[in-house]
């Protein structure tokens, strides 16, 4: 049970119940308070903690104009890899939804991977995590319904062995699975490793792939050595492959001749400036207000974004 402050903070991450105004011990009024129910359905943290609307785009237009060019060449047949890096907070996630949104008029299928904290020692976390919401698993579904979802998102009648691979990734028991018990360990994540490339290039040809992997200082043994193959033979495919990591994640595959690496830093003077114009909506604060979120936040895009917003509502300003 939370309290309003903790709604607020948490707003987007999970599913909440309202449970009214409740008399707590040790305060003199009813407080609301709310229940927290379970995670959010929502892919990412960018888009649980960005619910209402994004803060615009500031000194981030070359690299979006090199990702839109690199899109293009994946498009036509010529692979594309992007390794983006950059400290928390510099605009990784917000650079990616940028592409996304440019691409929307576009035809082409988006595949969207995130690595987690909590789960660096999770084999394939990223890769069961997809599939499991691009098959809409939900909580209460039986193994059966899982199954039938899975087969449908697969379409892959003729292909039984691999269905009963991808079924056994996620845990969902189903026929054709007795004989993955008879394969070793490597054996077994060597065909695992089949199914999920042969799937790739038979989304390839239907029309490009956007393939975005985040947070990969975070990515398990087993997603590294899979994305490393996926790296390695892009360049074969209409495939636009998007990491995004901090700088402390070290690539383990060499410098492919379409594997391009960007760098983001922090944003001068001048782009903190409007970007905090943008997230006030036009409004101008005060000279004094500016530059101290200017230094505060040290050209970090998204304390920017939170500085500027805290102020704005705090009531500490009033228009006149």
């Amino acid at each position: 049970v939370i309290s309003p402050s903790t709604r607020q903070l948490t707003s987007g991450l999970f599913e909440y119940g309202d449970l009214g105004r409740v008399v707590l011990k040790g305060l003199a009024d009813p407080i609301q308070a709310w229940q927290v129910l379970a995670e959010s359905a929502v892919q990412s943290r960018f888009e649980a903690q960005h619910e209402t609307s994004l803060a615009p785009l500031v000194g981030r237009e070359e690299e979006l104009e090199l990702l839109l060019r690199r899109w293009n060449q994946a498009s036509q047949g010529e692979g594309r890899v992007v390794l983006l890096t950059g400290e928390p907070g510099f605009g990784k996630s917000r650079l990616t939804a940028a592409l996304q949104e440019r691409l929307q008029s576009q035809p082409h299928i988006r595949l969207r991977y995130f690595c987690s904290r909590q789960h660096t020692d999770s084999a394939l976390y990223p890769i069961i995590n997809q599939l499991e919401r691009a098959a809409r698993f939900e909580r209460g579904d039986a193994p059966a319904q899982k199954l039938l979802k899975l087969q449908t998102l697969l379409a892959l009648p003729e292909r039984a062995a691999e269905v009963a691979l991808l079924a056994d990734l996620l845990s969902v028991p189903g026929d054709g699975q007795d004989g993955l018990f008879e394969m070793g360990p490597q054996k077994r994540k060597e065909k695992t490793f089949d199914a999920l490339l042969a799937q790739l290039r038979r989304l390839d040809q239907q029309r490009p792939v956007l393939m975005i992997y985040e947070d990969v200082q975070w990515i398990d043994p087993t997603t590294l050595e899979l994305l490393a193959l996926i790296v390695e033979r892009a360049s074969h495919m209409r495939l636009l492959l998007l990491i995004s990591a901090r700088p402390e994640f070290t690539p383990p595959w060499p410098g492919y001749a379409h594997l391009t690496t960007v760098s983001l830093t922090r944003l001068s003077r001048r782009e903190g400036t409007t970007l905090i114009t943008g997230v006030a909506q036009g409004r101008a604060l005060p000279d004094e207000v500016t530059n101290q979120i200017l230094v505060r936040t040290d050209g970090v895009p998204l304390f920017i974004e939170e500085l500027t917003k805290a102020v704005l509502e705090s009531g500490l300003l009033r228009k006149r």
